[in-house]
C-alpha cells in the first residue's frame, strides 16, 4: 500500500501489473490504477522491479513512503512486506478458492469417517466448554467445519459469490481479515449468549464468516442488485433483513446460531469502518 501521493501519481505512467484483486486499466503508455477505492484509503501499487528501482533512484530520497505501514528503502525488496502479505502474494490461486477447499475438505472428513468424529467434534466445533478447556483454536476452526450438506452448500455459494467479489475489489488480505474477524466475532457472541442463557451449545459452520463478508460487501455497495429468492432487490435491503432477523431471533432455540450470524455481521461492520479510516 503506497501512502505517498506523489509517488503514486508518478507510477501511473509506468508499466505495472494487477495484484491483490486491484484492477488495472490500460492506456497508451502503460497502465493506470483504477481510481475507485475506499474513502480515505490508499491504493495498491506494484511495479516491475526494473521500473520500480529506476524510479526509486531518482526520487526515493526526496519522497519517502511506506508499504503496509513499514518504511521502505532501496534494495529491501520483499522485506518491506509482512509475512502474511508475502504469503498471499505467492498463492497460485485466489484465496477464496483455498477457503472453499478447506470447508469442503473438513465436510468430507465428517462424512467419510477417515478422521474420528470425536476428534472433529473437539477441534472443529465451538462451544463455551471447548474454549474454557484450553482449545483456543476452535474460535476459528469451527468456521471451516460443516456436518450438514445443505448448510455447507448455502455458505459455500455465498462465499463464492461475495468472497470472490470482495477479493477482486479489495484484495486477498482484506478477504482473509473478513473471514477471521467474522469467525472470532461470531464465536464471541456465541460464547456470550451461552453464558447469558446458561444453555450449552455446540456450533460449527462458516455462517459468521460469510455474514462478515456479506456485511462488508453490502456496506460498500448498498445499491448493488442482489437476487433474494430470485427477486432482484437492493443490497441494503438484504443486509437490513439479515441483521434484523439475527437481532430479533437471537434467543430462538431452533438450532440456528443467530448469535453467530449477528456477531459475524457486526465483525463485517467493524471492518468496514476500519478500512474507511473513520466512522462517518
Amino acid at each position: 500500500i503506497v501512502s505517498n501521493t506523489a509517488f503514486a501519481k508518478n507510477c501511473f505512467g509506468m508499466t505495472g501489473q494487477r495484484i491483490a484483486g486491484q484492477p488495472w486499466v490500460p492506456k497508451s503508455n502503460g497502465f493506470r490504477l483504477n481510481p475507485f477505492g475506499l474513502p480515505g484509503r490508499t491504493q495498491l501499487v506494484y511495479l516491475r522491479k526494473t521500473n520500480f528501482f529506476s524510479f526509486q533512484k531518482k526520487s526515493i530520497n526526496k519522497t519517502p513512503f511506506k508499504i503496509f505501514g513499514q518504511s521502505f528503502k532501496g534494495g529491501q525488496g520483499r522485506r518491506g512486506f509482512s509475512t502474511i502479505d508475502n504469503w498471499l502474494r505467492n498463492l497460485r490461486r485466489p484465496l477464496y478458492i483455498y477457503l472453499l477447499g478447506a470447508n469442503i475438505a473438513v465436510f468430507l472428513a465428517w462424512q467419510s469417517g477417515i478422521i474420528s468424529k470425536d476428534f472433529l467434534m473437539k477441534n472443529f466445533s465451538f462451544s463455551a466448554y471447548s474454549l474454557e478447556s484450553g482449545r483456543i483454536w476452535t474460535p476459528f476452526t469451527y468456521s471451516i467445519s460443516h456436518y450438514n450438506f445443505f448448510h455447507m452448500l448455502f455458505n459455500m455459494v455465498s462465499l463464492y459469490f461475495f468472497g470472490r467479489a470482495c477479493e477482486w475489489r479489495f484484495g486477498s488480505k482484506t478477504l482473509l481479515q473478513l473471514y477471521v474477524v467474522g469467525a472470532l466475532a461470531g464465536a464471541f457472541f456465541i460464547y456470550s449468549q451461552s453464558k447469558r442463557t446458561g444453555i450449552p451449545s455446540i456450533t460449527l459452520g462458516a455462517s459468521a464468516s460469510v455474514s462478515s463478508i456479506l456485511a462488508f460487501y453490502i456496506l460498500n455497495f448498498p445499491n448493488e442488485t442482489i437476487l433474494l429468492y430470485f427477486f432482484p432487490v437492493p443490497a441494503w435491503v438484504v443486509g437490513s433483513l439479515i441483521f434484523l432477523q439475527s437481532l430479533f431471533l437471537i434467543n430462538d432455540q431452533s438450532g440456528v446460531s443467530h448469535a453467530g450470524h449477528l456477531g459475524g455481521f457486526i465483525g463485517g461492520l467493524m471492518m468496514y469502518f476500519y478500512k474507511r479510516g473513520r466512522l462517518f
